[in-house]
């Protein structure tokens, strides 16, 4: 069984087992957005990839993918494990990220990570049609699902599973891994969404301020009266 735990308290964890996943489509995936799921499985070291371009405090890096097979299933996911340094263009160890060789995860018997689904996959501008320029290595420019699949196949410990259908953005990175949390980017309308939710309870504060204080005022001029 797998645990979906919900970021708003007043909700029961979401509860998914094993077989759920015949039915997970991209539509239904959509419903759990931004909650926290916690998993049992296995890392595929030799899948780990690294999109370019990608800042953290205004430092250049990069992020860091790999897959995580999936406790007694025949079901994989891709997880953003961490950010990562890595100047721009060929300079410094440029050549250990085309080769796939840097920030691999230990792979062990059955490891639990823990991370916030999403559906987007963070894509920035191509300025190039040209997939060994956008695709160099291990080294990738963004993510598509036509390219990780791709790549799933051409992987001998991926090419019999399935992917689910979003990317598990994960929480509990390791201290001696070498990565820092990744932080989701909202779009402009998400946003706008959580900034008018907060606008909404602030205003509902000083609703219930100013009624109180009303009602203070209310209480005062009726025992002065009496």
């Amino acid at each position: 069984m797998y645990k979906i735990h919900s970021n708003q308290s007043d909700e029961f964890p979401i509860t998914l087992s094993s077989s759920d996943y015949d039915s997970l489509s991209k539509e239904k995936v959509e419903t759990l957005k931004f909650n926290t799921l916690n998993l049992y499985g296995v890392w595929v070291p030799d899948s780990t990839i690294y999109i370019d371009n990608r800042q953290s405090d205004g430092i250049p890096g990069v992020h860091v993918i790999s897959a995580f097979t999936l406790k007694d299933s025949d079901y994989f996911i891709w997880v953003n494990r961490g950010w990562a340094r890595k100047a721009p263009g060929e300079i410094s160890n440029y050549k250990e990220f085309v080769k796939g060789t840097l920030y691999l995860p230990t792979k062990m018997p059955t490891a639990l990570i823990s991370g916030r689904i999403e559906t987007d996959l963070m894509q920035r501008i191509e300025l190039s049609n040209n997939e060994d320029i956008m695709k160099n290595g291990f080294l990738w420019q963004n993510l598509t699902w036509d390219r990780l699949n791709t790549f799933a196949e051409e992987t001998t410990s991926l090419s019999s599973k399935t992917a689910l259908p979003f990317i598990l953005w994960r929480n509990n990175i390791p201290s001696d891994s070498g990565l820092k949390k990744a932080e989701i980017q909202l779009k402009a309308d998400e946003k706008f969404k959580h900034l008018g939710y907060a606008v909404q309870w602030v205003f509902f504060g000083l609703l219930s301020i100013g009624l109180a204080i009303m009602i203070r005022r209310k209480n005062i001029n009726v025992k002065k009266s009496n």
